[in-house]
């Protein structure tokens, strides 16, 4: 008797530039046997900060304060 099956697989992206590789087995009579190998990998922008925050302290009204920092994309797709 043939019995087939229908598997629905979703990958959920975690982090850019992680790729993923996941082994599908298949288990019978106390045996198992792969059947297949799935593997991907997620593409994004991943845009972070050189610092977690940026104080700028009191600013008097009419008055201007600045601060330097650094803005970098480390995903796999351009910024443009």
């Amino acid at each position: 008797m043939r019995t087939t099956l229908d598997l629905y697989l979703k990958a959920a992206a975690v982090s850019p530039n992680l790729l993923n590789s996941l082994q599908v087995m298949m288990e019978c009579a106390g045996m198992s046997q792969p059947l297949f190998i799935v593997s991907g990998s997620c593409q994004g922008t991943e845009v972070v900060l050189d610092q977690d925050s940026i104080p700028f302290g009191a600013v008097v009204q009419r008055s201007q304060s600045e601060r330097r920092f650094t803005m970098s994309n480390l995903g796999d797709i351009g910024a443009g």
